[in-house]
């Protein structure tokens, strides 16, 4: 069972102004033309939404922000981020040429072109953007960490990691640990992934995207019960967060609670209603539940948002025979 070890590596790493996480690049100050006191609390909203992984929220927000500051660069690709996030491929790839306009020799936008096309699965495209970035600013971190998410992509784990690497030797980040661990838990190593993990949570027992991921890694490994504990865990630190709810879900539904793991799928749903995965499992959770007839619009739904999604596929084509 492949299940999602989703630690935001990609927006973490983006998500540079606002927030603790991986923060590559360098820390911006709050536009000059919006007074502290009245950015305070859509900052603070800002925050809360990127705590939580609630996209919609960020979109409208950078949105607000890109309409205040029409000619900041990281205005529109912060707007460009957030709309990745919510599959806006269109609308972040306008943002993105915006940007690239405003200064064409600015780095951050063909970095996050890199990251669009990666999303769009056009890797050339993608390492040309990536490849421009560096020639445009050769110490930019983001662009090192993109680089890194397109070689995971390819299943090139260990040029992803040199990536990392690279990416930590210009501006070193200890919550890039979540990055390498995910990219050893894809490359299957789980010792190292847990290594990297429990190394994270020793620095910072809150640290939920990596109670989350260690919960990923318990799953992986069988370990139903002590998966629950770390996730619930995590969800009490921060209750808003899609990817503990599916991951937690799975584990629910492979200890047989499978009341309590639609219940938490649902919300997983509810709080990213575009994760297909969150779909296909509720699918699975409703089919043990012997609601034939749900699980077969949740399959349908999780192969709607993704065509690649071969495991809802054959279950909904298995409901159907």
């Amino acid at each position: 069972m492949k299940i999602t070890f989703k630690i935001a590596a990609v927006w973490c790493l983006a998500l540079f102004l606002f927030t603790g996480c991986s923060s590559p690049g360098k820390k911006q100050q709050l536009p000059p033309q919006i007074p502290q006191q009245q950015a305070a609390q859509p900052r603070s909203r800002i925050n809360e939404y990127l705590k939580s992984g609630n996209w919609k929220g960020c979109l409208a927000s950078f949105q607000q922000e890109a309409e205040n500051n029409p000619k900041s660069i990281q205005a529109h690709c912060s707007v460009a981020g957030a709309a990745i996030k919510e599959h806006n491929l269109e609308l972040a790839e306008k943002e993105l040429l915006l940007a690239s306009r405003l200064d064409p020799k600015s780095a951050l936008p063909e970095a996050y072109l890199g990251w669009l096309y990666a999303e769009k699965k056009v890797y050339p495209k993608a390492e040309e953007h990536l490849k421009r970035a560096k020639e445009l600013d050769s110490q930019l971190a983001v662009t090192y960490e993109l680089t890194a998410y397109v070689e995971k992509l390819k299943g090139n784990y260990d040029a992803a990691l040199t990536q990392i690497e690279e990416a930590q030797k210009k501006e070193y980040k200890s919550s890039r640990l979540l990055s390498t661990a995910e990219i050893y838990f894809a490359k299957g190593n789980k010792d190292q992934a847990k290594t990297d993990l429990n190394a994270v949570i020793r620095k910072n027992g809150n640290d939920y995207r990596a109670l989350t991921s260690i919960g990923a890694v318990y799953i992986s490994d069988k370990n139903y019960t002590m998966a629950r504990k770390v996730l619930e865990r995590s969800l009490k630190i921060n209750p808003g967060l899609p990817a503990t709810y599916l991951n937690l879900g799975v584990a629910y539904m492979k200890l047989n609670s499978i009341k309590a793991a639609i219940k938490t799928l649902e919300k997983a749903i509810i709080l990213q209603p575009t994760n297909d995965k969150s779909h296909f499992y509720l699918g699975q959770a409703c089919l043990l539940a012997k609601n034939k007839k749900r699980a077969e619009r949740e399959f349908m739904q999780a192969v709607s948002l993704n065509p690649d999604n071969k495991r809802a596929a054959e279950a909904l084509a298995g409901l159907k025979r």
